[in-house]
């Protein structure tokens, strides 16, 4: 009764969003940052496909074409992802769209620059958090005392 008050009153902390992306990476394949002419001219590149994917060209054949991505083959799609789980500028952006929304601008990380789309967004149901949600409320329980 208590995780589920708990969670109940912690309810955004069990947020996840479904999004799919377009990364147009500004590394090698060592991971090491492509110069700086090189990078410019891969944004500019982006900012075009990103122009395309606001237009209203689907997102998943758009992905398909160019993302850098493992992702690429479905479209872009990257499942349901919580807080924490990505990178801070790509979880941060994916968060504040509103479903069937594409970012307005590139968002930029370490790998490169995303294009992204969110397609959905749900809680985690109770039953699936309850172990986490127990110990999480046994530890500030015990934070209070």
């Amino acid at each position: 009764k208590e995780a589920e008050n708990y969670y109940n009153k912690n309810k955004s902390n069990y947020l996840q969003v479904r999004a799919s992306h377009i990364l147009i990476k500004t590394v090698d394949d060592k991971g090491k940052q492509v110069s700086s002419s090189k990078k410019a001219e891969l944004k500019k590149e982006a900012e075009e496909i990103l122009k395309k994917a606001q237009a209203g060209e689907d997102f998943a054949t758009l992905a398909k074409k160019y993302s850098e991505d493992s992702s690429a083959e479905s479209g872009g799609d990257l499942g349901f992802f919580g807080k924490g789980q990505m990178v801070e500028s790509f979880e941060k952006a994916a968060f504040a769209l509103k479903k069937g929304e594409v970012s307005n601008k590139l968002v930029e990380s370490d790998y490169g620059y995303h294009i992204i789309k969110k397609t959905d967004e749900k809680y985690q149901p109770f039953e699936e958090v309850k172990y986490n949600v127990k110990i999480t409320d046994k530890y500030q329980m015990k934070a209070k005392e």
